[in-house]
């Protein structure tokens, strides 16, 4: 988990990222195209008369045509027509030869069928033309959103349900689609937020595509450190191989001091970043200590404890890489004396040249030449007279 977060966090994603964006962005747009989708949303048809049992001298009839005699019965059905597309319905866009509507199927449109709409324009504009078992609509807009709805009576058999079928071609818009009531799976908030037009939708598009984008990302990265890994793994074997030949190698038949063991050993477990780290801290104490060796005769013990608390103790960064080579083994190294810790630099000097390994430059967290560092030879007479010894 620690290498995808790595991942996550370094220059190459982040370049990832800004690249997937500009790609979005030329997307949204140049090919991004904004269509109307409308869908006819049937319920279940129910019948106006439900008899189960058959009553001596009940009559059922609809224009004088006898129901039960020819076991046919009435049937209510509504449909709802929704635009959930991302743009409008024009007047341009009907076809004249072909216009929207709707048919029934296994049954009888009987009389003219009724609507009600939330849109008061479709309310006073939309009008309904019959022609046997179809319904046709006059074109009108239809917003983003808007809807209608329509109740019709169909005669049909007692056995078989009426089906509805929609007509019409609208330009620019994908097939007309027809989705029972039941079926909850493309409606709610999730579906608006692709097709919506209206004002709080746009308010939370926002938000939303931007975790959808962050998630996206973060699967991919995911993905492709998952395809990195074994090659990591074996690359990371490789590696340590060379570094065991080239420890092994090192002063062969001689005995190692218990500094050599450790710096060896951190080498053979984690390359050579720990023992550069340990260099630099080493050389910083060793540098304070010279510093304060060449101005401490002139002082008192008082005056030396005060000027090693306030210029020549070392950065926490040392004080850390410290603890680390204690825990590693290498005890005692905060009161190790001058020559140990020279002993010790130079020890290490003699591993990176068998290791062929370059002793850079320390990094600015082990730079002695910070407010802590030891001042000016001008300041050394500004110091204060001795303390009194019962103070």
């Amino acid at each position: 988990m620690a290498k995808v977060w790595s991942f996550i966090k370094g220059a190459g994603f982040m370049a990832f990222l800004a690249l997937v964006g500009f790609v979005l962005s030329i997307y949204l747009g140049f090919f991004y195209d904004k269509k109307p989708h409308l869908v006819y949303t049937v319920s279940q048809p129910t019948k106006v008369f439900d008899i189960h049992q058959a009553l001596g001298g009940l009559e059922i009839s609809y224009a004088g045509e006898s129901l039960r005699g020819g076991q046919k019965t009435l049937w209510v059905m509504t449909v709802i027509l929704k635009n959930e597309g991302n743009a409008e319905v024009t007047k341009g866009d009907y076809d004249d030869r072909d216009p929207l509507g709707v048919s029934v199927k296994n049954g009888q449109l009987l009389e003219q069928p009724t609507f009600q709409s939330d849109s008061s324009y479709i309310s006073k504009n939309l009008g309904m033309t019959r022609e046997a078992n179809s319904v046709h609509f006059a074109p009108i807009i239809i917003e983003p959103g808007d809807s209608l709805s329509i109740s019709m009576l169909v005669l049909g058999t007692e056995t078989t349900k009426p089906e509805i079928i929609p007509t019409g071609k609208i330009a620019g818009a994908s097939a007309l689609e027809v989705r029972s009531a039941e079926d909850k799976t493309q409606t709610g908030i999730f579906k608006d937020l692709f097709y919506s037009e209206r004002w709080w939708i746009q308010g939370l598009r926002g938000p939303v595509y931007a975790l959808l984008f962050m998630i996206g990302g973060g699967i991919i990265a995911v993905l492709v450190q998952a395809l990195i890994i074994p090659f990591e793994i074996m690359k990371d074997k490789k590696e340590k191989n060379l570094r065991h030949a080239k420890v092994a190698r090192y002063r062969l038949g001689q005995p190692l001091s218990a500094a050599e063991r450790v710096f060896t050993k951190l080498y053979d477990e984690q390359g050579f970043r720990p023992i550069l780290n340990a260099y630099h801290a080493l050389a910083e104490v060793c540098t304070h200590q010279i510093d304060l060796d060449r101005i401490k005769h002139a002082l008192e013990p008082k005056q030396v404890t005060l000027m090693k608390l306030k210029y020549f103790s070392v950065s926490s960064q040392t004080d850390s890489e410290i603890q680390k080579l204690e825990d590693h083994g290498l005890s005692g190294v905060r009161s190790m004396s001058m020559e140990q810790v020279t002993t010790i630099l130079r020890e290490i000097e003699g591993l990176a040249s068998h290791l062929q390994e370059a002793l850079q430059p320390p990094p600015r967290q082990f730079a002695r030449l910070t407010h802590r560092s030891s001042p000016p030879d001008r300041m050394f007479y500004d110091l204060e007279p001795p303390l009194p010894p019962d103070q």
